[in-house]
């Protein structure tokens, strides 16, 4: 309660300006337009940026909600849901939190939590927290936290804590990091990350953990190389393969195992 009430204080002078715009519950990041209240950071950073967007209406929270193809669906497409979602076969909503069914696909502009699961496609537009399984493909722009499997692939735009899980590929090119791991029958790809990779080809900027494929690739690695082709640029640790390369290194190509420290 006591951390609770310098949160409340400060957003209720942020907001105290604009009276279309007020928090209702203390230290949680829940508002109200009008009549119909919204929760998360995305709806908050919609309404900063653009206070006309809310109107009554926009941010009504079901408990229930099912779609069939947006806009046919309960809430609109900028409400948030708290409870249960089902799209029959699709659903659009803002924030969603709870459980996510959809029968082909799933499709959440700001944040989900929870249990997300799609028989083709689930699409986050900001940060997933919880768990995400989908016939084909999972795609998150934003952060990932816990874990995400598909048939197919798996993508992260922005940081990603825990594991990933996918059919053909893991897809991280423009991931700031990953912390935990990635496993795919045939590519794995991540800029910056503390974890494992296991995959046919893997590939990392800079690594700190292990690589275990058929061909292995990184910028920099601290930690271990396991494949028939491993590379990179520098090492400290060990590589375990048929051809070993390290580009900065007095001794740079080695069969078996190579090391530097």
């Amino acid at each position: 309660m006591k951390r609770a009430l310098p949160v409340l204080f400060l957003a209720v002078s942020a907001f105290a300006a604009d009276d279309t715009l007020t928090v209702i519950r203390e230290g949680e990041p829940t508002y109200t337009v009008g009549s119909t209240t919204s929760t998360g950071a995305y709806a908050e950073a919609r309404v900063r940026a653009d206070p006309g967007y809310a109107t009554p209406g926009d941010y009504l929270v079901p408990a229930l909600a099912i779609g069939v193809v947006p806009p046919v669906q309960i809430g609109s497409e900028t409400s948030d849901v708290l409870g249960l979602r089902l799209g029959i076969p699709y659903a659009s909503h803002n924030n969603v939190t709870g459980l996510d069914v959809g029968l082909f696909a799933t499709d959440t502009a700001g944040d989900f939590t929870g249990l997300q699961v799609a028989g083709f496609y689930n699409g986050v537009g900001h940060t997933m927290r919880g768990f995400q399984a989908a016939g084909l493909i999972n795609d998150v722009k934003g952060d990932v936290r816990g874990i995400q499997v598909a048939g197919l692939a798996n993508r992260s735009g922005g940081f990603v804590e825990g594991l990933q899980v996918a059919g053909i590929a893991n897809l991280g090119k423009d991931m700031p990091g990953l912390v935990g791991g990635q496993v795919s029958v045939f590519y794995n790809s991540a800029n910056l990350m503390e974890g494992v990779q296991i995959g046919l080809l893997n590939y990392a900027g800079d690594i700190e953990g292990a690589q275990i494929g058929l061909i292995n690739g990184a910028t920099s690695v601290h930690g271990l190389q396991i494949g028939l082709f491993n590379a990179t640029k520098r090492l400290y640790g060990v590589q375990i393969g048929l051809s070993n390369y390290i580009e900065e290194s007095g001794l740079r190509w080695f069969p078996i195992v190579n090391a530097s420290f």
